[in-house]
């Protein structure tokens, strides 16, 4: 490939790269935006064991609009928004929030809204 060919694909592929990096800005502003007007109903928590997270009590997650909260104290959680939250504990798990674990999560509660949110009044 010679040099002109390859300044004009590479210059393709940085206005690509560009063009995505401005859409992802604007998906996550919209993700954020849900996190501040969700009423964060039910909420899991769980441990993250991973050596460098060792401070940290619990980790807090929203399945319904995916913030995660971790907690240094286990009376912090009442400085959250998830202070009123309905906590559902995943006992004897020691898990590496990822986002293949809150999909998991995500994905349990979807399949079972009626499960989940039997005393919870959805809006």
């Amino acid at each position: 490939m010679d040099t002109r060919k390859v300044i004009e694909e590479t210059g393709k592929l940085g206005n690509e790269i560009y063009r995505l990096r401005k859409q992802l800005e604007k998906v996550n502003k919209q993700c954020l935006e849900m996190m501040e007007i969700c009423p964060h109903e039910i909420v899991f928590k769980y441990n993250d064991n991973h050596p460098r997270m060792l401070m940290i009590d619990r980790t807090y997650f929203c399945p319904e609009c995916g913030k995660s909260i971790k907690c240094i104290k286990s009376d912090q959680l009442k400085e959250t928004p998830f202070k009123e939250s309905q906590i559902i504990p995943l006992t004897n798990l020691s898990l590496f929030g990822t986002s293949d674990v809150y999909h998991a999560i995500r994905n349990e509660v979807y399949e079972n809204m009626d499960l989940y949110y039997d005393n919870v009044t959805l809006k």
